[in-house]
């Protein structure tokens, strides 16, 4: 059709100009609990350890404050594909609790990527809020019946779906790079 938009990756239908909502969905590096009730000084090695936590989650935000939205899209992929691999493993040693944060977690950033979908940049964009909608309809249920084979399912579209914005993400940044200003092709 001729009314078609065709889909500029640069611009990503989950683009957001306020990345802090997709940094919250992926998660801090670590949590940390405000139980005051048993609160004791942290030793020399628990200090050392918050240390490194605090950079990882400083690195953290620093990578998703400075990505471009498609490189954001990818992340928010790799961490929703983490957190069903978490929950996978959770299911094998029978760990409920680990099941149901990683699901939990896994909703969370279906919810986000479906807030923050944009959609007058490209007309399937409709369609791939329903989807997820769908997925994160789907990983509540896996969650509240314990049903491995039912995340499992929606653990494959979404891996596959990871895939596919990735390589999108390459070829764009690639095409981007060739045609930046003073760039001198390479022949040959």
């Amino acid at each position: 059709m001729e009314d078609d938009k065709e889909m500029d990756f640069m611009s990503a239908p989950n683009s957001t100009e306020d990345p802090s909502a997709l940094y919250q969905a992926m998660g801090a590096a670590a949590r940390v609990r405000s139980d005051t009730s048993s609160y004791e000084e942290p030793s020399g090695d628990a200090q050392a350890i918050s240390a490194v936590v605090d950079l990882g989650r400083r690195y953290l935000e620093e990578a998703v404050m400075t990505a471009t939205p498609a490189a954001r899209l990818v992340m928010l992929f790799d961490r929703l594909v983490m957190d069903l691999e978490v929950a996978e493993v959770g299911f094998k040693v029978s760990d409920w609790f680990q099941v149901s944060s990683a699901l939990v977690h896994a909703q969370e950033i279906l919810a986000v990527l479906h807030m923050t979908l944009d959609q007058g940049v490209w007309q399937g964009a409709e369609r791939l809020g329903v989807l997820y909608q769908i997925w994160q309809s789907e990983l509540m249920h896996a969650n509240l019946d314990k049903d491995r084979d039912r995340m499992a399912r929606t653990a494959a579209m979404i891996s596959k779906t990871a895939g596919a914005w990735r390589a999108a993400s390459l070829a764009c940044s690639k095409e981007a790079y060739a045609h930046e200003p003073g760039r001198i092709a390479a022949n040959g």
